[in-house]
């Protein structure tokens, strides 16, 4: 391991919109490659990846085989410390909903909600001694947030009735290009703007914030009614980052639990931001939740950045910060301690090219390859294990079951792999009814949701016969990030 010490860094600070006020607490993409998805069983293989920094770039891979190997991996990396700054954040839109059966499930289309923000979903768990109720206290309700990028706009969708109760534009001008999607512990979402900016949008009313004084919240009511920017009251902070020109990982930390209050304190909204085609421009930054304000940013000028740069993030139960990028090979997996700063790059080992990011209970990162295999890194040992199977979006659920969104799209529905031996036991099969499978994330009632690149979101509930309804209200949605906040709660220490 080569680690690098560079002194705090200051750099420019984008002006933040802060939308009056209140401070809160409390669920994406571009093109991708090609490659062959099979799935078999498993076997084991041990292999050494050098650690390297980025250079050059590449966007192609090799198909994976039939039978799936855990294939432990050690490699080497490089570590090294960042700096400090901060700036400052503001933001909005409709529902939607008719069912109508189908063969195989339930179809929903855009009924109007009647409510405001808050829905009528049980999602209790237990978190913290004396806190009955989990992720950031009592949550009553459950909410996919999905990115409608060519729109612009964010929908919050309630998981139980799949109605949409809430429609959102993410950046003033509508034309952000938005992707990812994270969910805090109180259930608010952080927008990652593609062309730049975060939004947080609150989830409760009581967390939204009154900008014409008339005491009452004017915010969308549902897909039909998106309100204009600087008039929703529930956009409560945007971040323009205007430096930047690229920004996609998008990452709520817990916080710290105030066992008083039985809400968690100190939330930090993880991004990167890039300049396209500018090597070493990579910058990740730390975003106060409750002001949007930059709170860390820490250059990373080893990367090498094209198009895309950094492409997914998501963070451990220690509130650290993991990215990678798959701008150029050998591509890199980037740690970046919270309290320290400090970042080690590893070597994500051929054959993953990877898309989707998540962390599981035990702590260990797993990339969702889109071609040659999916990719597991277990920080204690510094060692990979791979499994030959291709897909983007990617989440476990409560039952130890990593849940990958099919790719390429000759099938559709998702794969379901033991976390800790990678073999395959669980299967959803969309094909001929899914167009494609980008985005998973598992809800509060353990359904696990696919995601169309397009209109439409999936709901299967696995545990009764892979049941699925669907909504298909959504416009130009892309999204395959931690869109309910279940990946955020799994990792949380009961």
């Amino acid at each position: 391991m080569v680690r690098h010490q560079r002194d705090s860094t200051t750099l420019d600070r984008g002006l933040l919109i802060l939308a009056a006020g209140a401070a809160l607490t409390l669920a994406c993409g571009d093109d991708s490659g090609r490659g062959d998805s099979d799935a078999s069983t498993a076997s084991a293989s041990d292999t050494n990846a050098g650690s390297t920094t980025a250079g050059g770039g590449s966007e192609t891979g090799s198909d994976t085989g039939s039978s799936q190997s855990g294939s432990d991996t050690n490699a080497t990396s490089t570590s090294s410390t960042g700096g400090t700054d901060a700036s400052t954040g503001a933001g909005t839109d409709d529902p939607g909903t008719t069912t109508s059966s189908s063969a195989t499930g339930t179809t929903t289309q855009g009924v109007e909600s009647e409510t405001d923000t808050d829905s009528d979903t049980d999602t209790d768990t237990d978190t913290g001694e004396g806190c009955n109720g989990g992720g950031g206290g009592n949550l009553d309700f459950s909410y996919i947030w999905v990115a409608n990028s060519a729109e612009g706009t964010a929908s919050k969708i309630n998981t139980v009735n799949m109605i949409e109760e809430g429609r959102y534009i993410v950046r003033p001008d509508s034309a952000g290009n938005p992707s990812r999607t994270s969910v805090n512990l109180r259930g608010d979402v952080a927008v990652a703007n593609r062309a730049g900016g975060v939004s947080k949008i609150a989830a409760r009313v009581e967390d939204c914030v009154d900008l014409n004084n008339n005491g009452v919240i004017d915010s969308s009511t549902g897909k039909f009614d998106v309100r204009p920017w600087g008039v929703e009251e529930c956009v409560v902070w945007h971040a323009p980052l205007e430096q930047f020109n690229v920004m996609r990982p998008m990452a709520w930390s817990a916080g710290e639990l105030n066992e008083q209050t039985c809400e968690y304190e100190g939330q930090l909204a993880w991004t990167t931001g890039a300049v396209a085609n500018v090597n070493g421009s990579v910058v990740v930054l730390a975003l106060d939740g409750d002001t949007g304000e930059i709170v860390n940013q820490i250059p990373v000028p080893e990367l090498a950045v094209t198009w895309a740069g950094p492409y997914g993030g998501a963070v451990d139960a220690n509130n650290d910060f993991w990215f990678h990028s798959r701008d150029a090979a050998p591509y890199p997996l980037v740690h970046v301690d919270a309290e320290t700063l400090e970042y080690t790059i590893h070597n994500v080992p051929a054959p993953v090219n990877p898309y989707g990011i998540t962390v599981d209970t035990s702590g260990r990162v797993w990339l969702a390859g889109y071609m040659g295999a999916i990719g597991r890194f277990n920080p204690a040992d510094q060692s990979w294990a791979t499994a030959p199977y291709t897909g983007l979006g990617i989440q476990e659920d409560a039952a130890g079951r990593m849940w990958i969104a099919k790719y390429p799209w000759q099938a559709t529905g998702a794969w379901g792999l033991d976390v800790e031996t990678m073999e395959l036991i669980g299967e959803i099969d969309l094909t001929g009814t899914a167009v494609s499978s980008r985005g998973i994330s598992i809800d509060f009632e353990g359904n696990v949701w696919v995601v169309e690149d397009g209109s439409r979101a999936f709901r299967v509930d696995i545990d009764n016969n892979n049941q699925w309804e669907v909504y298909e209200g959504l416009t130009g949605a892309y999204t395959y990030s931690d869109m309910t906040g279940w990946g955020l709660k799994n990792i949380i220490p009961e």
